[in-house]
């Protein structure tokens, strides 16, 4: 079975506090995150409400359990960069308590609240890691 080191993720926080993706599993393939980057592009105080591991709840069909994995209401200073280096394994998940066949990938998600004046565009992030065959 190949692992493939790459970028599982990259993109940039909007101000706004929407649910972003940052890393999803595939189907065939199982997924290793080592690190995500943030870096606050702004010149003011960004404000990280949280990143959570997301997948299906097996009990309730068509739900998801999220569960936190960095602190809460973190702060990124102006132009600052921050890096969380965590292993997060993320695979699929059965849509329900008796397997039929529906897989749901695992996802990685984070929300950002609204950045203070300052301009700037937002936050970037990174998200590195492997993927391996299933």
């Amino acid at each position: 079975m190949a692992l493939t080191l790459k970028i599982l993720g990259i993109g940039q926080f909007a101000n706004t506090t929407t649910e972003y993706t940052l890393a999803v599993a595939s189907k065939t393939k199982g997924v290793l995150v080592q690190s995500i980057s943030l870096t606050n592009t702004t010149a003011s105080i960004a404000t990280v409400l949280g990143i959570w591991v997301k997948v299906a709840d097996t009990t309730k069909p068509g739900t998801f359990l999220q569960r936190l994995i960095s602190p809460q209401n973190f702060n990124i200073a102006p132009n600052a960069q921050i890096v969380i280096e965590n292993d997060i394994t993320l695979g699929q998940t059965e849509n329900s308590s008796i397997f039929t066949g529906n897989l749901i990938p695992d996802s990685l998600v984070a929300k950002l609240s609204v950045l203070t004046a300052g301009g700037g565009l937002g936050v970037d992030y990174v998200v590195c890691g492997m993927e391996r065959d299933v």
